[in-house]
């Protein structure tokens, strides 16, 4: 308990330390007119916020970014299972998941408004980015399983639900939690770009794109302090839904969270339990 009360000091201090060398800097002649302060940038927030429009663009920013992040873990899990089962998948997958992975987001930006319109464009711009990093991690935690532990799951008859819970979910489940440590923020990141650059109606990015054009920094920094917010929630909104997933296949969560059951360390991937293996069919 004190050493988290000292942690939180710490991070405390160091926010303080940079809100008050932003205050410094804003507070110079040189960087006036481009550097907003943080007391200017909150009252422009609040006035904002006091406004109906203010809510429905971020309402619209935030489900385009989240469900293009959904679209592309559901696509990098799919490539994944599909190149694990058939080595043709996996050359067929490769030169897509290497040209997501390193082309950047103004050119696929520029490529898909030819196909798409410019307000769901941010959506598989980020199905995009994210694609291949649930791609690899879940490919190298299929590729990490060990063979005779799924022939033994097979032979004593083990559940579906048990495999997952008892077996599966020790490789899968760090693997999701580092796929999405990354991926979240790219997501965020991504998909602003993608409205700034495709000027997207009633979007966060054109928001950003206004307060250049016009010289509002007051505006373009409560608008980024709006994408960090909700890039912080949206990774508590994450964490939460993975600490369910580990307090449901009984293992200890590497967030913190102490779970019961028999199974406590997050690399010991046995083969479902005792009790699963002798009653696999039960459930």
């Amino acid at each position: 308990m004190k050493a988290e009360r000292k942690n939180l000091l710490c991070r405390a201090g160091a926010i303080l330390f940079w809100l008050l060398l932003w205050q410094l800097l804003a507070e110079l002649k040189v960087f006036a007119f481009f550097l907003a302060s943080p007391v200017a940038a909150l009252r422009r927030l609040i006035e904002l916020a006091a406004g109906a429009q203010f809510w429905w663009t971020l309402l619209l920013s935030l489900a385009r970014v989240v469900g293009g992040y959904f679209i592309g873990a559901t696509l990098g899990v799919l490539f994944a299972l599909l190149s694990f089962s058939f080595k043709a998948a996996r050359y067929l997958f490769s030169p897509l998941v290497t040209t997501a992975r390193t082309v950047p987001v103004a050119s696929f930006v520029i490529l898909l408004l030819f196909f798409t319109n410019q307000d769901s464009l941010a959506l598989w711009v980020v199905a995009i980015i994210c694609m291949p990093i649930y791609y690899q991690r879940f490919l190298a935690a299929l590729e990490a399983q060990d063979c005779e532990l799924l022939e033994l799951n097979r032979v004593f008859s083990v559940s579906a639900a048990n495999k997952w819970r008892h077996y599966y979910s020790g490789a899968f489940l760090p693997a999701l939690d580092n796929a999405a440590t990354i991926a979240v923020g790219l997501a965020f990141k991504s998909g602003v770009a993608a409205e700034v650059i495709a000027l997207a109606r009633n979007s966060i990015g054109l928001n950003l794109y206004e307060a250049k054009v016009y010289l509002i920094p007051e505006n373009l920094f409560a608008w980024t302090i709006v994408i960090v917010a909700l890039s912080a929630l949206f990774t508590k909104a994450m964490n939460l839904l993975h600490l369910l997933l580990w307090r449901w296949s009984g293992r200890r969560s590497p967030l913190g969270a102490a779970v019961t059951g028999s199974n406590t360390s997050t690399g010991n991937n046995t083969p479902a339990g005792g009790s699963a293996v002798n009653g696999g069919k039960d459930e």
